[in-house]
């Protein structure tokens, strides 16, 4: 039998051992790897090759939010389910927008979290009835000119808002690397993801949005 290879990413130690004690009960399902943070993450999923990672959104040395999104951009056939105590609309729609392909809180029981990974690992997305009820009524009561393609910048990541600035600066995808101590690859993951979640097709209208917006 074919079993589902798992990347648990979580800073607490107890949370760590839950989630590996429920896998461990499923005859179709291994931990192969443990992270602390997202950078960790980052540095070993190439040797483990996992088929779902399972994603804290707040740790210390590296959050959850960049790390989906490089590993999406670099290893597009891995699936992360985001497990975190963050129930925020905001951190749900960052989340998806940044690669996860399914969200779910640390409230849910170990039924839901294995019927979850099993979803995600056959490429499926998974949300909560509560949690895709809320963003159903968040698109409800959207307005109709931010549906129509207003530029949310309030959706990047630390990270990304910190390029953005850079961008708007001018600077190259080495020196905003040099500043913030990321390669420059990394940095164009970080535009990419950008690029898409503001609505531009070409970095140098991306460029010019960005100093505007330094000049407001």
């Amino acid at each position: 039998m074919k079993k589902i290879r798992l990347l648990i990413v979580d800073d607490h130690p107890l949370m760590r051992r839950a989630l590996q004690a429920a896998i461990e009960t499923e005859p179709d399902m291994e931990v192969i790897g443990i992270a602390v943070n997202g950078v960790q993450a980052q540095a070993i999923i190439s040797e483990l090759q996992p088929d779902v990672v399972l994603m804290d959104l707040l740790m210390p040395g590296g959050n959850g939010l960049d790390a989906i999104a490089s590993i999406h951009a670099e290893h597009p056939m891995v699936n992360i389910l985001v497990v975190t105590s963050l129930e925020e609309q905001d951190k749900i729609v960052q989340a998806i927008r940044a690669g996860a392909q399914g969200y779910l809180t640390k409230a849910a029981d170990t039924e839901e979290l294995l019927d979850a990974i099993r979803s995600v690992d056959i490429g499926q997305s998974y949300l909560p009835p509560h949690i895709a009820a809320k963003l159903m009524n968040s698109v409800r009561a959207q307005p109709v000119e931010a549906a129509q393609g207003k530029k949310p910048i309030e959706e990047l990541t630390r990270r990304e808002l910190e390029v953005f600035g850079f961008l708007g600066q001018g600077l190259s995808n080495a020196k905003i690397g040099n500043a913030l101590h990321i390669s420059p690859s990394t940095v164009n993951v970080h535009i990419h993801n950008i690029m898409n979640k503001l609505g531009f097709d070409k970095r140098r209208e991306l460029v010019v949005y960005a100093a505007q917006k330094q000049k407001l």
